[in-house]
């Protein structure tokens, strides 16, 4: 794995996405494999929702989304809104690995 200047690993050219998945544009495509200090989408399967990942200098976790930024159309597998009542912390609408 390469490494930020700062020693920190760098994700770019990894992808965390479900078994099978087929993207829905080619933008959403190019967001997979990015740098997370860039955007970066993840497929986090424990949640079993899509985020937008917010790199570790910057406090790590994630941003859920349930439909594409760039062409508007609903993710697959289809992602759920986190309730309110599930273990989260952080600001409403961001989610931390536990």
């Amino acid at each position: 794995m390469t490494r930020h200047a700062d020693g920190s690993p760098c994700k770019q050219g990894t992808r965390n996405v479900p078994v099978g998945f087929q993207p829905c544009c080619d933008l959403f495509l190019a967001h997979l494999d990015t740098c997370s200090l860039d955007v970066r989408y993840e497929w986090w399967p424990d949640q079993q929702f899509w985020v937008i990942a917010i790199d570790e200098s910057a406090g790590s976790g994630g941003v859920w989304m349930g439909f594409c930024p760039h062409c508007g159309k609903e993710l697959r597998p289809r992602s759920t809104r986190p309730s309110d009542d599930e273990n989260s912390q952080g600001e409403p609408g961001r989610w931390l690995r536990v």
